[in-house]
């Protein structure tokens, strides 16, 4: 999480067309470049915590930059689905997306990673990464295409519901830029155009319910490429509705490979990372500082859950969080306790010790109902537990 993010001019592609999606492109390589990293996400209003989005992103750039580098920039589309109608049903979303993906999708990527996101309005779409299997990348005029992007996002403003030009002239040097970059694509690129169609001329996109797709190689830069995805899992979880709540972020179609695992033959992604892990520094560091601490307290716990409940991260986080914030004071306490008290008289011990400090910890179970589960727990982990 501390690698400095390439400026956008170093930055993937942007989507064709120039439009919002390529401003988005744009916008957030270029807000993320003062920042330690892309993905340092805030609180969402519904589902999920920092951590837990954070883990998603960097996961998901460690995946898309993996891809990239396996398969090669060139064969790399960066590709964007919007639907013909406002589709802001979760359900109706996910059925399309996923007659899209069972049907033509599967053969446009041969591998492919995929984030659904709600715009402002409330509607659906999907950014997708992927490999279309030969390279769309050579002689592509990324300077027309970076100038078009560059010049609406300055030049286009919503006015009574709808964007509009500043003025007549500028509209026709964007349309000089488009041309310029759309006759710049080489044969591949273009093919895929006319198979996916446009609203003029319609294809595939449009037989399966979606309007304006957008489909472009990558400018230089895998890396960059690929946090401007994993961006997207921030954007969409900041937006996300209450009936969103268990869909999955990221969707991996990647190439599998034949491993031998529990006596048997069986097939395996070839992606480096999954999301179970932690992180080094940051509130992670400060958890299993305040776990270690706690477990001292009480003699010693190698587990947990056997003793709480498979719920104690949840049910103990007060007393977790007070024990990483006064460590250092409560290891010294921890080493002054008797060894021959019994279970409930150290447990009622240490919520004494834990007392004499102020609460700070926000979001977390109230301390009474804390208290209760704590003193309910059953030592397990002792030798001479039920004897």
């Amino acid at each position: 999480m501390d690698e400095t993010i390439p400026t956008f001019e170093h930055a993937a592609a942007l989507p064709q067309g120039g439009g919002r999606a390529a401003e988005a492109h744009g916008g957030a390589v270029r807000a993320a470049a003062a920042l330690p990293c892309l993905l340092v996400t805030t609180a969402t209003k519904s589902h999920g915590r920092r951590s837990q989005i954070a883990r998603k992103a960097e996961t998901l750039f460690l995946n898309a930059d993996d891809l990239i580098r396996r398969v090669g920039i060139e064969r790399i589309g960066i590709f964007t689905r919007t639907f013909a109608d406002n589709v802001t049903s979760r359900k109706v979303a996910e059925t399309m997306n996923h007659s899209w993906k069972s049907g033509y999708g599967s053969k446009l990527f041969a591998e492919s990673i995929s984030v659904p996101e709600r715009q402002e309005r409330g509607a659906f779409h999907y950014h997708d990464i992927g490999d279309v299997g030969c390279d769309i990348r050579t002689g592509f005029d990324f300077e027309s295409c970076q100038a078009a992007s560059a010049l609406k996002k300055s030049r286009v403003h919503k006015r009574n519901g709808r964007w509009v030009w500043d003025s007549p002239q500028q509209e026709a040097e964007f349309k000089r830029l488009e041309r310029a970059y759309f006759a710049s694509a080489n044969s591949n690129l273009k093919r895929l155009w006319r198979e996916i169609g446009n609203s003029k001329h319609p294809g595939k996109a449009q037989e399966y319910g979606f309007g304006r797709c957008e489909l472009l190689p990558i400018l230089s830069n895998a890396q960059a490429c690929a946090r401007y995805i994993g961006s997207y899992v921030n954007i969409q979880h900041n937006r996300r509705e209450d009936e969103d709540k268990g869909m999955r972020t990221v969707r991996y179609a990647l190439k599998t490979v034949p491993v031998f695992c529990d006596g048997r033959w069986q097939r395996a992604s070839v992606r480096p990372a999954i999301a179970q892990w932690a992180f080094v520094k940051g509130g992670a560091a400060l958890w299993r500082l305040g776990c270690r601490t706690l477990s001292v307290l009480l003699g010693g716990v190698p587990d947990f859950t056997p003793v709480f409940g498979k719920h104690w991260a949840f049910m103990l986080a007060p007393f977790v969080f007070q024990c990483a914030h006064h460590a250092e004071e409560l290891l010294i306490d921890a080493a002054a306790i008797p060894p021959g008290l019994t279970w409930l008289r150290r447990c009622r011990l240490v919520l004494a010790l834990l007392n004499r400090y102020e609460f700070k910890a926000q979001d977390t179970i109230d301390l009474q109902t804390a208290e209760d589960h704590f003193l309910t727990s059953t030592p397990v982990h002792l030798p001479d537990f039920g004897l």
